[in-house]
């Protein structure tokens, strides 16, 4: 009720404030002592205590056990952006995705426009894993025996490789986020938040 949580605080208002010396019947235990009574001898009973004391006010009609509120502070994290997945990054990745994939059907169409002239026209806008896969594929099938650049051939392989199960992990992803624009790797519940500064003042 005082906010002394300090043993060492505790220890010394046993010896100057007259409403600790009355609670402990002029009992002057040292901050070590306070600190094993705390960790020993309360260990697990606080939690009991705690329960009983809820329980009491529920029956006293005091407090309600129906709905659960919890407070809007803010607890600062021992983590980074890096380690947050992004709403937006998602979209951006997705996007780049489909304008890549855009990029080799148009050169896939250049090189081999008869074995593609009868194929249907793909929107890029909407793909997923399933669509990606079949166009990697049908891009292989058409310049499979075709002269292209390395760089162009190392592009394939790594879409066919990366690309579908990258689309997968993002859908994954968003349906994490919902509405959110964050979500934290290590706890999916946490969201980033950013803490104003702090303004240390000298005198």
């Amino acid at each position: 009720m005082s906010n002394i949580y300090s043993s060492r605080k505790m220890e010394q208002a046993l010896k100057e404030n007259i409403h600790f010396m009355w609670l402990s019947a002029m009992s002057r235990p040292d901050h070590n002592t306070l600190n094993r009574f705390r960790s020993e001898r309360l260990k697990g009973e606080v939690k009991a205590i705690f329960t009983q004391i809820v329980l009491l006010l529920e029956k006293e009609g005091l407090v309600s056990l129906e709905t659960t509120f919890v407070d809007g502070t803010k607890i600062e994290a021992n983590a980074n952006r890096y380690t947050f997945v992004w709403g937006r990054a998602i979209k951006k990745h997705q996007v780049r995705i489909a304008e890549q994939l855009e990029e080799l059907w148009n050169y896939a169409e250049s090189v081999a426009k008869e074995e593609l002239q009868n194929t249907e026209n793909i929107d890029f806008k909407e793909i997923d894993s399933e669509k990606v896969t079949q166009t990697i594929d049908k891009i292989n099938e058409v310049l499979k025996d075709k002269k292209i650049p390395s760089k162009v051939r190392q592009k394939l392989n790594y879409a066919k490789k990366n690309w579908a199960n990258n689309l997968d992990k993002y859908k994954k992803q968003q349906a994490i986020l919902q509405a959110r624009n964050s979500y934290s790797k290590t706890d999916t519940d946490a969201t980033f938040m950013r803490m104003k500064p702090k303004v240390r003042e000298f005198h």
